[in-house]
């Protein structure tokens, strides 16, 4: 039986949890204060252990294959390089990895040092509505175009009590999500010409509120982007074949347009096997590709390192 470290107690820890309780894994989890471990014990009826990693650490327990890291932003790449020079070789680690660019950066490094396999995880990547979208565009040849809004619901971070170093990236922290996405389904940039404009209101996020760009993929497509938060809207993304437009509005969601009619059809998975009902969505997918060393779809280290360029020149950070 493969043994999991799952480190975190929040609520992003609970649905990594709830995923992994219906696997064949043993699983510890590892909490820093008594609060957070005692939440996630009336939520999970699992006990987790208490004071952090280094505590946990230095009772020298068993390395062990997998992690998964769901603490704070904050601690993202401090926590994973923890396990990482502990000997851990595979680890899944929440987006986006850590606070900026030199975070990206230094567990790249770390991974290539200890020949450790990191990967992001970007969820979104493993809906059934993109699986479906990735069969039918092979069906149909390719993607030939693609764009794509990233447009923030900016009144909801006052709400939720967004701390303010993830507004100030809220690109990479947030946005991301979607770009990762657009850029999994219609292709890595090749060439891409980013704008801003030079008179945010957004007093947190001065370098941009309003984007927008194009480019050509590695495999010849061309997309366009654009997204203004100070304006009401909210993520999409439409690839287009030859034969079909596949949009993707909520993300969750797949609806086809096929040639010679102006109807969209919203695509209805059966309830039966709707694992994304069940769990987050695409969270299974993703822990079990995760564990069975399926990496084909994972956002590895090496690729979220060059994303991260690409997320800078999109937000002029």
């Amino acid at each position: 039986m493969k043994h999991i470290w799952l480190i975190g107690a929040g609520l992003m820890a609970q649905e990594y949890f709830k995923v992994l309780s219906t696997l064949n894994v043993s699983i510890s989890v590892v909490g820093r204060g008594s609060k957070s471990a005692k939440k996630f014990k009336n939520a999970t009826n699992f006990d987790c252990v208490e004071g952090g990693l280094e505590k946990f650490l230095s009772k020298k327990p068993k390395v062990v294959e997998f992690a998964i890291v769901a603490v704070n932003v904050r601690y993202l790449t401090k926590v994973s390089k923890q396990l990482i020079s502990y000997g851990i070789k595979s680890i899944l680690i929440e987006k986006p990895g850590g606070l900026n660019k030199n975070d990206i950066e230094s567990l790249y490094e770390s991974s290539i040092t200890h020949k450790a396999n990191i990967y992001i995880a970007y969820n979104r990547r493993f809906y059934q509505s993109v699986d479906l979208a990735q069969r039918m565009i092979d069906e149909d040849g390719g993607v030939s175009s693609f764009s794509f809004n990233f447009t923030e619901l900016i009144y909801r971070l006052e709400e939720l009590q967004v701390p303010l170093v993830e507004r100030k990236m809220l690109l990479l922290y947030n946005s991301s999500h979607v770009i990762d996405l657009a850029f999994f389904l219609g292709g890595v940039p090749n060439t891409i010409k980013c704008y801003h404009n030079d008179n945010s209101k957004i007093n947190w996020h001065q370098t941009s509120s309003i984007f927008s760009g194009s480019g050509v993929t590695r495999n010849g497509a061309l997309f366009s982007y654009g997204a203004n938060w100070e304006s009401p809207g909210r993520w999409e993304l439409i690839i287009n074949t030859l034969k079909r437009k596949l949009i993707f509005c909520p993300l969750e969601e797949l609806k086809i347009q096929e040639h010679k009619s102006f109807d969209t059809i919203k695509h209805r998975f059966d309830k039966e096997t709707d694992i994304d009902n069940k769990y987050k969505p695409g969270l299974f997918k993703l822990v079990e590709a995760f564990l069975h060393k399926n990496d084909i779809s994972l956002c590895r280290i090496e690729e979220m390192r060059q994303l991260t360029d690409i997320y800078y020149k999109i937000a002029n950070y």
